[in-house]
């Protein structure tokens, strides 16, 4: 894409679950001084917990990798309903709040901001890229607003009112078939990796493929 990702699910600050956000401060302390960062990207495993890398490493006698040894940090994703499913997790992720289990970047009918919205504030480029589908409660928690997980037609519509400036997911007629929402506010909707290499000029782009 042209242009399309200088950030992707990611931004130069450390969550705090129900606080809020804290500045760059301390990724500056971390590198000894500030350091420009071109791209940041948040990878999730779906499910992934450190026991999962560390199981994966000991089984495939991998090397530790330094993330690993000196440079990790924790966050509690219970939701508000104790054990967290992947839409209240994802949201804990995206926003920094705790929600209810289903909620996605919502509580009590209110949206939350997400850290794809304040770097678009900051006049950053944003992605969301997952191999489930784009409704998925995880890519929908950086990307949309619902009281539930289960609501697609609200998701849809509120991914297309997101401004994210790339989505890519798996394919789903659910998308095919209202493509218009995505066209109608300047989006190329594509559907195959043809179309996807074809539409690489494009500003705004949705892709399920």
């Amino acid at each position: 894409m042209k242009k399309i990702i200088s950030f992707v699910l990611g931004l130069c600050m450390s969550f705090s679950v129900g606080a809020g956000f804290t500045g760059c401060d301390k990724l500056e302390a971390l590198f000894g001084g500030k350091r420009d960062f071109k791209n940041v990207i948040l990878v999730i495993g779906d499910g992934m917990g450190e026991n999962h890398i560390l199981n994966a490493i000991d089984f495939y006698d991998l090397e530790m990798p330094a993330f690993m040894e000196d440079r990790v940090a924790y966050l509690n994703t219970n939701s508000l309903d104790g054990v967290t499913d992947s839409a209240a997790g994802g949201t804990a992720l995206s926003t920094g709040n705790k929600v209810h289990n289903s909620n996605v970047a919502q509580l009590n009918d209110n949206n939350l901001k997400q850290i794809t919205s304040i770097a678009q504030e900051e006049k950053m480029k944003t992605g969301v890229i997952t191999t489930d589908v784009l409704s998925g409660a995880t890519p929908a928690s950086f990307s949309a607003h619902a009281p539930s997980r289960n609501d697609g037609n609200q998701i849809r519509k509120t991914q297309a009112d997101s401004g994210i400036d790339l989505l890519l997911g798996r394919y789903t007629s659910e998308y095919t078939n209202r493509s218009d929402l995505f066209t109608d506010v300047g989006y190329t909707f594509v559907k195959s990796e043809t179309e996807l290499f074809e539409a690489k000029e494009s500003e705004k782009l949705v892709g399920v493929l």
